[in-house]
């Protein structure tokens, strides 16, 4: 309120670009939580952001494996051949590896708070709410191209 008891309604986008400008140069950055305007460091900003998801890969983490089965040959032979096995069996999906190559950018080594961990087929991440979209993202990518 004014001293003439008008009240400003500002729009949003543009007074959060305006702080950005101003705040910019001394590493500050804007939090705009429960109606309250915050301005704090940039890291203190990551912090509050960061929240903690658990995601399922264990459909992702192994490759399908390629089992024998029996080769009926009605030409001329026998009739059954059993196929062996192949001795490369492919391993686990470093999913843990990917997420940190190829989501993120620097937020994994910048922040010492940034959590990246498999667990059980489990994967443990804990980060800012874009890395998350990032994380679901590839592995959708992942899902869709097993």
């Amino acid at each position: 309120m004014t001293e003439h008891g008008k009240k400003f309604i500002l729009d949003p986008i543009r007074t959060m670009e305006l702080f950005s400008l101003m705040l910019k140069p001394h590493d500050c950055d804007i939090l705009f939580k429960d109606g309250v305007l915050q301005v704090m460091t940039k890291a203190d900003v990551a912090d509050k952001t960061m929240k903690m998801e658990i995601y399922d890969c264990r459909d992702i983490l192994y490759p399908i494996a390629q089992f024998p089965g029996v080769d009926i040959d009605l030409g001329g032979g026998a009739g059954v051949l059993v196929q062996q096995p192949d001795v490369d069996a492919g391993g686990e999906v470093p999913i843990e590896e990917m997420v940190r190559a190829h989501t993120g950018g620097r937020s994994w080594e910048e922040n010492s708070k940034a959590v990246c961990k498999m667990q059980n087929g489990l994967l443990v991440i804990k980060n800012t709410p874009e890395v998350h979209k990032q994380v679901l993202r590839l592995l959708d990518l992942l899902r869709a191209n097993k």
